[in-house]
């Protein structure tokens, strides 16, 4: 490995690691229905709704910096193997359905932060003293929300660290000399399948223009006239 791809996937590894690690933290211990009374979390249900808000406001640049060290690791690879891409037969499948989990995290995240400030700032209007209904059906339709896309955000990413085992794997010598074979084989059927199509096609042709000239009795016998 070189030292310009040990960077890219240094920064790809590190990125992804923290941001895998972040969305597992907040998914199991900083739930959005605090406990009544917890060693962990104060008894004051607004004490911890605050202490929440003040965490994820402190993880903040350091998620959204893995993310972008990630993204920026990834393109490089992507750039750096594009050799591998072309002529290792598996490795395009897996970077199209790594970079298609990719933006869905990312979308996940970055909705998840949305309502968490949505989410903070009907908190403060609660603790103003706005009592409304609606106050309170956006604040549930909030939590319920963030209940589902919660545990989605662990998940893809942790998928992302499969594939990227995935990746490591088919970089190995053996896996990469039975990729080009596989490719170079699937290449060399394709183009032995289009040369019979040409000539195929070639003898049709012939036919054709032979009908003018030569009885119809004795068309038919010609190689590949049906």
């Amino acid at each position: 490995m070189s030292r310009s791809e040990l960077a890219w996937r240094s920064l790809h590894d590190l990125g992804l690691a923290t941001w895998f690690g972040g969305s597992v933290f907040g998914s199991v211990a900083l739930p959005h229905e605090q406990p009544a009374a917890s060693a962990e979390w104060p008894q004051d249900a607004a004490a911890a709704a605050q202490l929440e808000g003040e965490s994820w406001q402190r993880f903040s640049p350091v998620l959204t910096g893995a993310m972008a060290a990630h993204l920026l690791g990834g393109a490089g690879l992507i750039a750096w193997n594009r050799g591998r891409h072309r002529h290792q037969d598996g490795v395009m499948t897996t970077t199209v359905v790594k970079s298609a989990l990719t933006v869905a995290a990312v979308a996940l995240t970055v909705g998840a932060a949305v309502q968490g400030s949505r989410s903070e700032r009907l908190r403060r209007r609660a603790e103003e003293g706005d009592s409304s209904l609606a106050l309170a059906d956006q604040r549930e339709r909030i939590e319920r929300q963030m209940r589902v896309i919660g545990p989605l955000i662990p998940a893809a990413t942790g998928a992302l660290v499969v594939l990227g085992a995935l990746e490591g794997e088919e970089q190995r010598p053996r896996e990469v000399a039975l990729g080009i074979l596989s490719s170079a084989r699937k290449s060399v059927r394709n183009h032995l399948t289009d040369s019979v199509h040409d000539v195929q096609g070639s003898l049709r042709s012939v036919q054709g223009s032979l009908r003018d000239v030569v009885p119809d009795s004795v068309v038919p016998a010609l190689p590949g006239a049906a």
